[in-house]
């Protein structure tokens, strides 16, 4: 009993000293005071691993599976929908041998990630380049390939039709893309990148099986493609976010532009991985990268959620753009 007096005698002394010279850190940490927001913050940093700092200051939760990042700039990056895990079958499996491309369909098994709600938009792009300098290919040679008139001078900035911030940014290389995705990793710490091809058709397809996630057929004013009945029709790229999402919350999977995504280029499926990663093994040519979605350019049958085409990874078009993914390590 008098040793039990003594330790609590010496605790007590202890608190007291604490009290009269303890930082406002410390007293916050040891419960001495009410923590504000920047002494738990300090003292947070200092006992905690970074990428949990990181998970607490620098993402801005929109619901329980959609958020964006802080930047350091005082921006914000793209609006990102987790996707859970699952397996789906992948490619052509309706028997439509519309293109061998699309064959054989393979079941794939995925981790849960997360991926852009849209396509990357010219907002999002602009503190990039303002951050690094960076000039796009098709800035730097003087042209992108456009679907009417003249190529030279068009660019991100200027596609040759009208364009706000809340319009895909176009005219975009693979190799351009790639390079906001690793601007975007430097400023959040999160491995920010261009989906996988399994990915990218698993997130579109939004736990579907049909040819587009509402259904078989075309269904006017769903989409911006060459015949899917929008405003925008063989005219230019739509606004992201204009028409219904998918069931995983995702817009413009379908038409709108092409997206760049992170696999060299195979003729077929066969000898896919059955997993998400980005298939690179048994490639004949790695200058050609996948392209994804379809666009406004093209016909219906290209944004159907198993068609796929490749192009150089500098090639640059006013129907071309991105939406990026990152790896869930931190969430978890």
């Amino acid at each position: 009993m008098k040793g039990t007096i003594v330790v609590i005698s010496l605790i007590v002394a202890i608190i007291a000293v604490l009290a009269e010279i303890a930082t406002p850190e410390l007293r916050c940490w040891f419960g001495l005071d009410v923590c504000s927001d920047a002494s738990h913050s300090q003292v947070f940093s200092e006992k905690s691993p970074p990428k949990a700092q990181e998970r607490l200051t620098s993402t801005l939760w929109l619901s329980d599976n959609v958020f964006r990042d802080h930047l350091p700039n005082g921006h914000l990056g793209p609006e990102m929908n987790i996707i859970p895990e699952g397996s789906f079958q992948m490619g052509d499996s309706q028997g439509g041998d519309l293109d061998t491309k699309e064959e054989p369909a393979h079941w794939v098994n995925l981790n849960s990630f997360a991926i852009g709600k849209y396509e990357v938009t010219v907002a999002d792009f602009k503190p990039f380049i303002k951050d690094t300098g960076y000039k796009t290919q098709a800035e730097k040679s003087g042209e992108c390939v456009g679907g009417v008139g003249d190529d030279s001078g068009r660019n991100w900035r200027n596609p040759r039709f009208e364009q706000s911030d809340n319009h895909p940014v176009i005219c975009v290389s693979w190799q351009d893309a790639n390079a906001y995705t690793h601007w975007l990793s430097q400023q959040t710490g999160k491995s920010y990148r261009l989906p996988s091809e399994a990915e990218w058709e698993y997130a579109a397809r939004g736990d579907t099986t049909t040819q587009y996630w509402w259904g078989n057929k075309m269904a006017v004013n769903l989409a911006n493609c060459d015949d899917c009945g929008s405003e925008w029709e063989a005219k230019s790229t739509a606004p992201v976010g204009f028409f219904k999402p998918n069931p995983f919350g995702l817009y413009d999977t379908v038409g709108n532009v092409w997206e760049w995504v992170a696999d060299p280029w195979h003729d077929n499926y066969q000898n896919a991985p059955s997993d998400s990663r980005i298939w690179k093994k048994g490639t004949k040519d790695n200058n050609h990268r996948v392209l994804r979605g379809g666009s406004w350019y093209h016909s219906s049958s290209s944004s159907r959620a198993v068609s796929r085409r490749s192009d150089f990874l500098t090639a640059r078009s006013d129907d071309i753009g991105f939406r990026v993914a990152v790896s869930l390590a931190w969430h978890h």
